[in-house]
């Protein structure tokens, strides 16, 4: 089972820990006064996206109440990225992977056709990863009277932005969800699925969540499975292995697992979960917080280079990864496919590769301080 999304929502009312953001943007759907363009700013996992797909819903539901989309129309249940350009009216896109000027040219070049919709919608996730040449760009669609698109940024570092573009976006700031709110999710969503959930388990389980519901679900998913303590240990080696970065030493582990017959998935991607919580704790001092074993932690001075936004996406990954209904080697293989995802190659060598170049840099300087005639030779 997949609660995390299971129980996305897709009205701002089921929305956890965000009322006035909420209430503001149901009021201005309500008053058809929808701006152009937004900037959804906060920290990962706190409903940016989520609420982006709502607001999609909204301005373009056939049947709306009161700004609140009814989630019954076409226009409501086709709110699925990846669809055909021409046939749906909302987009995502990764300013990490569109960059540059060309791409994002490219990523955007349906905006001005027209739509089965009300309007066509594009969110633009990780904003801040665009670079200048880009962001430049994209004043001229954000400030174009005449265009009909929204747009709406994403993203947890705000000050990355030039002030031009922020200037022609609202600003929305989302906060990380209170543990309170993270408990009564918990316990609802817990009640719902028959999982047995005490009050105390619940606060536990918020606290780790890190003020995301997101991975609050995913914890309580993998909790819910009545994991033995050989489950839990066979789950650390897999994940172990990935924190490792060593694909081919996981793929044994989890196969060996699959042999013996202590192959989890749900207690595989938990402990995964926990592993990247506690690596973005790590990074950000919170040692207090730390849930994974030692033999884990080990590896968090080798992943120091990775970027939160990078972690961001390894939970997402995981918090999508759907686990419902499978069993046995279809399990085994989604959950395999998604730890390589993980360690993509790409993304950690490129930011390894800065860390290298730095320690070298860093080299370099020392040895001209200490001898500033000859210590570059």
């Amino acid at each position: 089972m997949n609660l995390a999304a299971k129980y996305r929502p897709r009205r701002f009312g089921e929305v956890v820990g965000q009322a006035t953001v909420i209430e503001g943007l149901r009021l201005a759907v309500a008053s058809t006064e929808i701006r152009q363009s937004y900037l959804f700013c906060g920290p990962t996992g706190s409903g940016k996206t989520t609420t982006a797909r709502i607001l999609a819903a909204a301005i373009n539901c056939t049947d709306p109440h009161q700004g609140e989309p009814c989630g019954r129309c076409d226009r409501c249940e086709i709110l699925q990225p990846g669809e055909v350009p021409w046939m749906s009216y909302y987009e995502e896109i990764s300013c990490a992977q569109a960059s540059n000027r060309e791409a994002l040219q490219e990523a955007l070049r349906h905006r001005d056709l027209g739509t089965i919709a009300n309007r066509r919608v594009y969110l633009l996730d990780e904003a801040h990863a665009l670079d200048y040449n880009a962001q430049s760009w994209l004043l001229g669609p954000l400030e174009d009277r005449d265009s009909k698109p929204l747009f709406i940024l994403c993203t947890t570092e705000p000050e990355k932005l030039q002030s031009a573009v922020r200037d022609r976006c609202i600003d929305v700031a989302f906060g990380a969800v209170a543990d309170q709110d993270l408990a009564g999710l918990l316990l609802s969503v817990a009640a719902k699925e028959g999982i047995q959930l005490g009050v105390p388990d619940a606060v536990g389980l918020a606290q780790q969540a890190g003020g995301s519901p997101r991975n609050a679900l995913s914890l309580l998913d993998g909790s819910a499975h009545g994991l033995t303590t050989e489950h839990r240990s066979t789950a650390e080696r897999i994940v172990a292995a990935m924190a490792a970065h060593n694909v081919g030493t996981m793929l044994v582990e989890v196969r060996e697992a699959v042999a013996s017959g202590e192959f989890r998935a749900a207690a595989v991607r938990g402990l995964a979960v926990e592993y990247w919580l506690d690596l973005l704790a790590h990074k950000r001092g919170a040692a207090d917080s730390y849930r994974t074993s030692p033999r884990l932690r080990q590896h968090f001075e080798v992943a120091r280079a990775i970027p939160e936004e990078v972690i961001a996406s390894r939970l997402k990954v995981l918090a999508d990864l759907d686990l419902a209904g499978q069993a046995g080697l279809r399990a085994e293989l989604a959950l395999e496919a998604a730890l390589v995802q993980c360690i993509s190659a790409t993304d950690l060598d490129r930011h390894l590769a800065v860390m290298r170049r730095l320690d070298r840099l860093q080299s370099v300087v020392s040895r001209l301080v200490e001898n500033p005639e000859g210590g570059a030779a």
